[in-house]
């Protein structure tokens, strides 16, 4: 009898405990349904039930746990609040508005650049990831102040409108704003307008990219366009999204399209191929072939690209960049593709920002020269 009171003791405890972990994940997936949105990509039906599944359920929750495993890089975060807090001119220049939709951007300069403010530097368009909904340019000072230290180049690290104010459109107009700023600007601040390179990350990857080629696009009938791009000398890209359909399978293979921006900021199903870059150069390759019209097939106006991505990410995998690869090189323009050993998605940013982690010097001795190459490369 004592036995059995014994295992029934022991079920109960065990089935307490089991719902207490249930009602956590569900608790867990509420909340991070509540903050980022419930279902809107398809299918559209009966979102709260398909939100509420318990195999996404998990999904989330598996999502959770990664971003809580990054918890111990906090110590980035009490790195760039005193940074940002402390930093002033000529150093660094903060708040400085520049959009037409409100935003602000940064401006970081190295003490070289300081020291001998006769010789304009090339300016680096520092563009953020953060899933199209999140990140803001304080985040990424520790990143930019280093960026700027080691190329000698002055870094521009401007906010832009996120999936919660805006969409993709908002996004390259203030992209094409912050451009329009430098070149108006970028001397009082000791930056060389005619020499202007993007680096981008994750989703800044893919609008440095995206915006590069509505410049393109647009600069055989925009005179204003045609003057933008010419400035820009290259785009380094970093673990980018080029292929959106391709991307959003995946993310519904992690559970995760519900709650990231990418669907929202690309305007729903119509949006999905309007806004990749890989769908955008495949209409340039036919449209050149089908067209006697020399400006389809005008190279020139083209910078360099040079794409980096990490084999071993998970978030984006490397088949986005390498097939983005394999269409460029069909237009016959400067590219290079480099697939970096070791790396996950977020490594290039992290260990950017602290010299004394492990893998901060290999990073830094593949964005430095990268950096190098294209602004002293003649177009």
């Amino acid at each position: 009898m004592l036995r059995i009171c014994s295992m029934v003791v022991i079920t109960s405890n065990f089935l307490y405990v089991a719902i207490f972990i249930i009602l956590v994940l569900y608790l867990n997936s509420i909340i991070v349904n509540y903050n980022y949105g419930w279902p809107t990509s398809p299918p559209f039906k009966r979102p709260y039930l398909r939100a509420l599944n318990p195999i996404k359920i998990l999904q989330i929750n598996r999502e959770i746990l990664y971003y809580i495993l990054s918890f111990r890089h906090i110590n980035l975060y009490f790195m760039w609040k005193k940074l940002y807090n402390t930093a002033k001119p000529p150093h660094l220049y903060k708040d400085i508005p520049y959009s037409l939709n409100g935003c602000r951007l940064d401006i970081h300069r190295s003490e070289e650049s300081v020291q001998n403010n006769s010789t304009l530097r090339p300016i680096v368009i520092y563009i953020y990831g953060g899933a199209w909904m999140f990140g803001s340019k304080q985040m990424y000072c520790v990143l930019a102040a280093n960026l700027a230290n080691l190329t000698g180049c002055v870094v521009c690290c401007p906010n832009y409108l996120l999936v919660n104010k805006g969409n993709v459109v908002h996004m390259l107009q203030d992209l094409k704003d912050c451009t329009r700023w430098l070149i108006d600007h970028g001397k009082e601040y000791g930056g060389d307008p005619e020499n202007i390179l993007f680096v981008g990350h994750s989703s800044g990857a893919h609008l440095s990219i995206l915006n590069l080629i509505e410049l393109i696009s647009q600069s055989y009938w925009n005179t204003e366009s045609n003057n933008i791009v010419r400035k820009i000398k290259g785009v380094i890209a970093l673990a980018g999204v080029y292929d959106i359909p391709q991307h959003l399978l995946y993310e519904i293979g992690r559970g995760v399209e519900d709650v990231s921006g990418m669907y929202r900021a690309m305007l729903g199903v119509t949006g999905l191929k309007r806004y990749s870059p890989y769908y955008l150069v495949q209409d340039m390759l036919s449209r050149s072939e089908n067209t006697s019209s020399s400006q389809e097939k005008d190279s020139s106006l083209w910078p360099h690209i040079i794409l980096l991505h990490g084999e071993n990410d998970t978030t984006v995998p490397v088949q986005q960049s390498e097939k983005f690869y394999q269409v460029v090189k069909e237009l016959d323009v400067t590219i290079e593709y480099c697939e970096l050993k070791h790396l996950d998605h977020t490594n290039y940013i992290i260990d950017m920002m602290n010299a004394n982690y492990q893998i901060h010097k290999i990073i830094s001795e593949i964005i430095t020269p990268n950096v190098q190459k294209i602004i002293l490369r003649e177009r």
